[in-house]
């Protein structure tokens, strides 16, 4: 990597979360980066879904670490986790986008071939679009692979993307152990010129004085509203 393609002067800090909630709000992403403030919540159930969440994370992970995941559940790919809840700090993005990614991976997996993947643990609703969580995982990689000041020495190179998969319904009712053998994998193919597209909007977005509209289902825009 060419290191001349890259500066430091004062750029917009995005976790790889972000571009999950860009899909949902480009106002709260604007005024989150800017301003500070909370994560978006977009779902109807959020502070219950979210618990839920960190403890379906913080099992999975244990199950996970220096073992074959393929124990958990069939249905996941022969893999070994070999870090978790690690940070990710990129340098910036080469040309006029002054971004850096600062973050957290879920899961760093180590396949039989030696080839080294990133896992991103997702509590989902049946229906969803999991589409709208693969720019969360194109960031990671990026900033693993091209890490300020050679921070993360866990992997160069990240070979495969993942998102394993835990279906919501009826969780709260569940043994959260049985929940978690319900996992499945979703791979994930890196793209990023789509990551770069998207990180040139978001900079410009950044770079205007007035920021965009609320979104019409945005929390925000209803409390605004009402």
């Amino acid at each position: 990597m060419n290191s001349s393609l890259f500066s430091y002067s004062d750029p917009y800090i995005l976790t790889p979360s972000i571009f999950y909630d860009y899909s949902h709000c480009k106002r709260c992403v604007y005024e989150r980066i800017k301003h500070g403030g909370n994560r978006i919540l977009t779902r109807q159930s959020d502070f219950s879904i979210v618990e839920l969440g960190k403890k379906v994370h913080s099992i999975l992970e244990d199950l996970a670490m220096d073992k074959n995941i393929d124990a958990i559940s069939p249905q996941l790919p022969t893999a070994k986790g070999i870090a978790k809840e690690g940070l990710v700090k990129s340098r910036k993005f080469a040309g006029d986008v002054n971004c850096v990614i600062d973050g957290r991976f879920d899961l760093l997996l180590q396949f039989p071939n030696g080839d080294v993947g990133i896992a991103d643990i997702k509590l989902i609703d049946t229906q969803e679009d999991v589409t709208v969580y693969y720019p969360q995982l194109w960031a990671t990689k990026f900033a693993i692979e091209n890490s300020r000041n050679n921070s993360t020495c866990i992997a160069n190179r990240i070979m495969r993307l993942g998102l394993l998969l835990v279906p919501a319904a009826g969780g709260a009712e569940r043994d959260l152990y049985e929940l978690c053998r319900r996992v499945l994998w979703h791979e994930v193919q890196d793209n990023q010129d789509s990551l770069r597209n998207l990180m040139v909007e978001i900079h410009a977005m950044l770079e205007k004085d007035v920021p965009p509209e609320h979104a019409s289902g945005c929390r925000k825009s209803h409390e605004i509203s009402n």
